[in-house]
């Protein structure tokens, strides 16, 4: 009824609808009212058109860009991924993971340096499935303890 009103005092209006056909299946429509003159009396005349296989062609066309979109993230990601691998895998410092019970998962080359003897401990078993502190795989000269300031430039690194 809105656009009804909307065409007598406003002027043309074009919108789109959902209708329902006899059986009660929703479709939709482009609705274009606009005021005229029939056998000498104003009348609203509405021209109602069914759309919904442009409607389906939208949706597939803006699914597709969904599709490209997330794709070129995961695109995106692979390389940031990829990136950072690579800064691990060359990097002189040593770089490794452990899981949350402390159980060491894997380390990078640099970790295997002679400076990292930690990743080395006596009987010269691999520590990869242990479960270590941190402190145990720091070697002396870079013990880290947790009243170090990092601002203070005194501390030793």
């Amino acid at each position: 009824k809105e656009w009804l009103t909307k065409a007598a005092k406003e002027g043309p209006q074009l919108f789109e609808w959902q209708a329902k056909d006899k059986s009660g299946r929703l479709f939709w429509v482009e609705v274009n009212v606009k005021r005229t003159r029939i056998g000498g009396k104003e009348r609203l005349l509405a021209i109602v058109r069914d759309i919904t296989e442009r409607k389906t062609s939208e949706e597939e066309h803006h699914s597709l860009i969904r599709e490209q979109a997330a794709r070129a993230e995961a695109e995106k990601a692979q390389q940031a991924t990829s990136r950072l691998a690579a800064i691990v895998e060359y990097s002189k410092d040593a770089i490794g993971s452990l899981d949350l019970d402390g159980i060491v998962e894997s380390w990078n080359p640099g970790a295997e340096s002679p400076q990292w003897t930690g990743f080395q401990p006596a009987g010269g078993s691999m520590l990869i499935g242990t479960s270590h502190s941190v402190r145990h795989v720091l070697p002396p000269s870079r013990e880290w303890t947790r009243d170090r300031d990092p601002s203070n430039s005194t501390s030793s690194s």
